[in-house]
């Protein structure tokens, strides 16, 4: 699922949540890979963001093979030795098919059409879920983990919105602007 980002001013009710910074630039709901690195961007661009992740990381999610294009937005995000520590290079990708099981075909990354490298990864996604959360809050980002957005509406033309919002305890925390 791609995560949900808002833009306007945050504003959280300190009488339910008092340490929480209360303004923010951008809302992102969803540390994911996508999530993460929109955080993480955004941040560099000196922008005030927030991010809610209903579970914590290091979390559960089946494994991840990377394309070679993910590579230069790792450079960007400065995680690429990361990636390298934790991921089995990999060279091609190999189809197969149900229909046809003797049928298969192997595509090599450095025959690539474009300016792509000739190599990606192979990860486990908990751990470059894990790498992506920390570098955007290295960046800035201000992060909550253990939050669950229940509901989420945007005033377009007021730019605002508000959420309604629990921790995993239960904990209702709402929020308006």
């Amino acid at each position: 699922m791609m995560p949900a980002i808002f833009q306007g001013k945050l504003l959280i009710s300190m009488e339910q949540w008092p340490k929480m910074k209360t303004h923010f630039d951008v809302l992102i709901i969803g540390g994911g890979p996508a999530g993460s690195t929109a955080a993480s961007l955004l941040a560099e661009k000196g922008h005030e963001v927030c991010l809610l992740e209903k579970s914590h990381h290091p979390r559960f999610h089946i494994g991840e093979s990377l394309l070679p294009m993910n590579l230069p937005i790792f450079e960007k995000l400065g995680v690429l030795e990361q990636v390298d520590a934790i991921g089995i290079k990999k060279y091609a990708a190999e189809f197969n098919s149900l229909e046809t099981p003797l049928a298969q075909d192997t595509f090599y990354f450095s025959k690539a059409s474009n300016d792509s490298p000739a190599y990606a990864y192979e990860v486990r996604r908990s751990e470059l879920d894990e790498i992506l959360f920390k570098n955007c809050q290295k960046k800035g980002t201000t992060t909550h983990e253990g939050m669950t957005v229940h509901h989420a509406e945007l005033e377009s033309s007021v730019k605002k919105f508000s959420l309604s919002m629990s921790r995993v305890s239960n904990m209702n925390l709402p929020v308006n602007t």
